[in-house]
């Protein structure tokens, strides 16, 4: 569903509409959800909307040249695209982030729970998550830093929440884990 903004005084719906971190934040909190309580029925339920909420972010996020999340709105110096509201550039570090470890961590559940019935939807999610790997570390890391970029245009500082969504994520190697 859609969050609709808190303020009274705003007469339309479009706060956090273009938030790319919306989809890939349901998915992970169902996964961790069923993680934590084991409830099977719940997720069973959910299975078909997690699914539809991972097209919708490639569809809408993913341009497919370059396999990073774009930023929706780019214009401004501190842009509203996600929870945090504070990206610049074409794509957003903290986002891709996001929907590697959504594509990871629910074909992993999907494979544990349903076996091969969902196996070529798993095989093209970890191919997809395989490129967006190869992208963000390639792209979305500085050496002058030794940290990763919020968004493609944000200074190069150390951004915490693009930090700890790498690593929790498992789309940084420990390698650069050390770095950081």
């Amino acid at each position: 569903g859609h969050i609709t903004s808190p303020y009274p005084w705003i007469s339309h719906d479009d706060w956090g509409s273009k938030y790319s971190d919306m989809m890939p934040g349901y998915v992970l909190a169902a996964v961790y959800l069923y993680n934590l309580t084991g409830d099977r029925e719940f997720f069973d339920s959910m299975v078909e909307s997690l699914i539809k909420a991972l097209e919708s972010q490639e569809k809408r996020y993913l341009d497919g040249e370059v396999w990073l999340c774009k930023n929706l709105v780019t214009e401004n110096e501190l842009n509203m695209n996600d929870y945090w509201e504070h990206t610049a550039g074409k794509y957003n570090g903290y986002t891709s982030a996001m929907y590697y470890e959504a594509l990871v961590k629910f074909s992993t559940l999907l494979e544990a729970l349903y076996g091969s019935q969902y196996a070529d939807l798993v095989n093209r999610y970890l191919d997809l998550a395989g490129k967006i790997k190869e992208d963000f570390n390639r792209l979305m890391w500085s050496d002058k830093t030794n940290t990763f970029l919020y968004g493609s245009g944000n200074h190069d500082i150390l951004y915490l929440p693009v930090q700890g969504a790498a690593i929790r994520g498992g789309i940084v190697d420990k390698e650069r884990i050390k770095l950081m």
